[in-house]
């Protein structure tokens, strides 16, 4: 595995999307079209990633309506370790979620073009050198706060990962 390299992004995003989806837990699954909608793939692009990730042995297929799990090969891929908690998203993971969200937010107006505006802060500061901590942290508590005033259950499962990302 030492010297397996994987090149594909889309199929990282896909890993990265499980992982969070499951909580780097082995045994519990995710639903890869579901996975593949939160990263802007379309369903012919979600099963070739997702079957791809099969071949490789980082993925199985636990069910015929795709539910999908992480191997420990997988796991191991991604860096975590079966058991560990899961490991905070990076602010890259987490813009491409919440980009991949927006149309299902259920926002309007103000909320939604605040929400935006704050997105595009969060991309400014990954082009830093060093993005500036307190800046982030700032944008993240305002895209917090405009996620509060949405059910949509993309809303909730963002506000955890922002949550997740703050420990």
């Amino acid at each position: 595995m030492d010297s397996y390299q994987l090149q594909d992004e889309t199929a990282v995003k896909m890993l990265n999307a499980i992982f969070r989806e499951t909580k780097g837990d082995l045994n519990r699954t995710a639903g890869m079209w579901a996975v593949g909608e939160s990263i802007g793939l379309d369903r012919n692009m979600t099963q070739d990633v997702a079957m791809n990730l099969v071949g490789e042995g980082l993925l199985e297929i636990k069910s015929l309506s795709g539910g999908l799990a992480l191997t420990p090969e997988g796991l191991e891929f991604l860096g975590g370790v079966k058991g560990q908690e899961e490991s905070p998203p990076d602010l890259a993971g987490f813009l491409d979620l919440a980009e991949g969200s927006l149309d299902r937010l259920g926002l309007a107006g103000k909320s939604l073009q605040d929400l935006k505006a704050d997105l595009a802060t969060l991309q400014a500061q990954l082009k830093r050198s060093e993005p500036l901590p307190d800046v982030v942290r700032a944008v993240l508590a305002s895209v917090q706060r405009a996620l509060a005033k949405s059910a949509a259950p993309e809303a909730e499962s963002l506000a955890e990962t922002i949550k997740a990302m703050s420990r």
